[in-house]
């Protein structure tokens, strides 16, 4: 019984410890198999990562391409989208996991967008970026005139567009273009592809045709085109593929052609041949990247440097989706003012359309079709005076007492200086009535002689002025420097003026003057027209310069200030736009010639202030100038004609006013006669004349 009791005993102690290790067992197992259960639950519940990049190109009529970038480790497969302009998308397919292309088959013509998006048992990634197909699908044949197909859409930023293009004959002139609008000429054109009459396909760039590789065609065969254009730089890339062959690029990085290099967009294919053979033009597609956002802001605007007639910006493009950056400017305490808009990827522009001692904000924000991003911090500044030179003439309205210039170098003008002046209308104001009222109120001192042709007389008693070139006595700049009204003929050696000059050596002294030139629209309206004006003139200055003993000083001169209410001077209405455009150009004379110590007649200066006496009368002989109050010109930019930089400027008038203005008290009247301008304030514009020419005949003006 004892030994019974004792198996009995161990039994029951056995089972306790088993029992007793049960708990904490079974409690450790549950905990790990929790803890594994968690960490696996965690990784399928994660949702994967969006795709990106995707890019839709229309390969041919019926099929387009689709690609992308799968950036997720667990997704099960991707859902492809798409719609049509005014639908919602639908789901199109599904693909599997690490597929990154689809072909869509089927394509309709006309915009299809596209998107895709990964999936997993846990859920879809967010979209990718939209992409969208262009297709064109009409073939265009040629004609003597062109023929025009409007676009789907307007295309503003980076865009490719693939054609296939087929001559009928080996040596035709055929052209097929890409425009903003129906086209008519070939300069209404801005990229232009030419099988031309050599049997050779050329690229326009610019202003010519040009090819970077040759090659030739063949009629019947068919061309593959694609151009890769960006709009905002005004730039193109073509590539051509001959049937059977592989692709060649002709064309790298040219531009458009030169009377379109400021479109915005393009909208148009026109096909052009002329009757020696045609060009069909078909399976045009475009694939365009717009974006989706608005850009970031630019950020960190400041001035990089300034001068009085000049301030560079400087900032930093945070975005790399915008289209152009638009700069804002204002006057003192003014309102913000849109002046200019750059292309896409710039960081510095520069402001010539400032005065000296004027202060300036500035701000800018980037642009796409989306919105415009927010605004950049503003930054102010004020310009510095202009210096004054170091050895050049300035000749303006502090410069008309002829009571300071000393008598010897009255008679040293008349002795030894023959003037060769020209210029039409205002320009004639300071010859005549101008020296022509200084000789009559003079007492004999200021006489001068004026012939009625070329030839200048070398008269000691008398000042020598000639106002002819041949038997024209109305001077105009290209009948100085060669070519036409519109775009003389700037480095188009030898001018005009210096076969006259080479003919008449006892001239040392000559100057064109300005009549409406530096206002017109399409004259003065292009900075060229006054820098070809300055390289003109200092090809002029540096030819006779003294060597072979020839000298001769040449003048600069600006322009007038006339502003008439009645809207018939200065070609007709915009009267703010053209006098503001005068203003900006009279700044450009006068920077270079301080800058070049050059000899400068401020026609412009002497034309806004008026001499008064104490009782603010007319005094020509004060030294109370007062000056007709600067008018401001806020010119809409709605309107493409105006410059950028005309939008928001404050520029001066002439005080003497003109017909449809109240004339200033004590100028006496205005008249035609007096070539626009009053009698007493033309004679004050020939006294500065010869306070010029006292001036260059050595006399310091002390």
């Amino acid at each position: 019984m004892k030994k019974n009791k004792d198996y009995f005993t161990e039994y029951i102690s056995l089972k306790s410890i088993l029992q007793w290790l049960y708990t904490p067992i079974m409690i450790l197992m549950l905990s790990l198999f929790s803890i594994g259960w968690k960490c696996n639950n965690d990784i399928e519940l994660s949702l994967p990562l969006s795709p990106n990049n995707l890019i839709a190109n229309a390969a041919t009529s019926s099929l387009i391409e689709l690609n992308w970038q799968d950036n997720s480790a667990n997704e099960v497969g991707f859902k492809i989208e798409k719609k049509y302009i005014g639908e919602s998308f639908i789901e199109i397919e599904t693909v599997a996991p690490d597929v990154t292309s689809f072909n869509d088959i089927g394509f309709i013509e006309g915009i299809t967008y596209y998107r895709v998006r990964a999936f997993n048992d846990n859920g879809f990634s967010e979209y990718s970026n939209e992409a969208k197909a262009i297709l064109e699908e009409d073939c265009i044949e040629s004609d003597p005139s062109w023929q025009n197909h409007s676009l789907t859409e307007s295309l503003y930023d980076t865009f490719t567009a693939d054609v296939v293009v087929i001559p009928d004959n080996d040596n035709i002139d055929g052209i097929f273009a890409f425009s903003d609008g129906s086209g008519a000429t070939f300069s209404d054109f801005a990229i232009l592809v030419r099988f031309n009459e050599t049997g050779l396909i050329d690229i326009r760039n610019g202003d010519s045709y040009e090819a970077d590789e040759t090659v030739p065609y063949t009629l019947g065969i068919c061309y593959q085109f694609r151009l890769a254009v960006d709009v905002t730089n005004h730039t193109f890339s073509v590539y051509v593929t001959p049937e059977n062959t592989s692709e060649t690029m002709i064309a790298m990085d040219y531009i458009f052609r030169t009377e379109q290099n400021t479109v915005t967009n393009l909208n148009n294919i026109g096909v052009w041949a002329d009757d020696g053979g045609s060009l069909q033009v078909c399976n045009l597609t475009i694939t365009s990247t717009e974006p989706t956002e608005p850009p970031a802001a630019p950020s960190n605007l400041d001035i990089q440097s300034i001068s009085p007639n000049r301030i560079d910006l400087i900032w930093n493009d945070n975005s790399n989706n915008e289209q152009e950056f638009r700069i804002e400017k204002k006057i003192s305490d003014g309102t913000f003012i849109e002046i200019a808009t750059v292309p896409k990827n710039t960081e510095i522009f520069s402001d010539t359309s400032v005065a000296p001692e004027t202060p300036y904000s500035y701000k800018i924000r980037a642009y796409n079709i989306v919105d415009y991003s927010g605004y950049s911090n503003e930054i102010s500044t004020t310009t510095p005076p202009q210096p004054p030179p170091t050895d050049g003439i300035i000749i303006d309205h502090t410069c008309t007492k002829l009571t300071d210039i000393p008598v010897e170098y009255v008679a040293k003008v008349k002795e030894e200086l023959s003037v060769h002046y020209c210029g039409r209308s205002h320009a004639c104001q300071i010859y005549w009535p101008g020296l022509r009222e200084v000789d009559s109120n003079g007492g004999g001192n200021w006489d001068y002689y004026y012939p009625s042709n070329d030839t200048p007389l070398s008269n000691n008693s008398r000042l020598d002025l000639v106002h002819y070139i041949g038997s024209d006595p109305g001077i105009e700049p290209h009948e100085y420097f060669g070519g036409n009204s519109d775009s003389p003929a700037w480095d188009s050696r030898p001018y005009p003026i210096e076969t006259y000059l080479d003919a008449h050596p006892e001239i040392n002294v000559a100057g064109i003057e300005w009549c409406g030139e530096l206002h017109l629209t399409n004259q003065g309206a292009n900075s060229n027209y006054v820098d070809g004006y300055i390289r003109a003139m200092s090809n002029l200055e540096e030819r006779y310069n003294g060597a072979n003993d020839r000298k001769i000083t040449f003048v600069y001169f600006t322009t007038n200030t006339q502003y008439r209410d009645d809207d018939t001077d200065m070609g007709g209405s915009n009267l703010d736009e053209k006098q503001a455009r005068a203003h900006l150009n009279n700044e450009r004379i006068r920077a270079h010639c301080y800058e070049n110590n050059c000899v400068l007649y401020d026609f412009a200066d002497l034309d806004i202030y008026c001499p008064v006496d104490g009782n603010g009368d007319f005094d020509p002989n004060s030294d109370n100038w007062v000056k007709e109050p600067n008018r401001s010109a806020v010119i809409s930019y709605s309107d493409e004609t105006h410059d950028n930089e005309l939008r928001n400027i404050s520029f001066p008038v002439s005080y003497m006013g003109g017909p449809g203005n109240v004339n200033p008290i004590g100028w006496g009247n205005y008249n035609i006669t007096y070539y626009h301008t009053t009698l007493a304030h033309a004679e004050i514009k020939g006294q500065a004349f010869w306070y010029l020419l006292a001036r260059i005949a050595g006399w310091d003006g002390q």
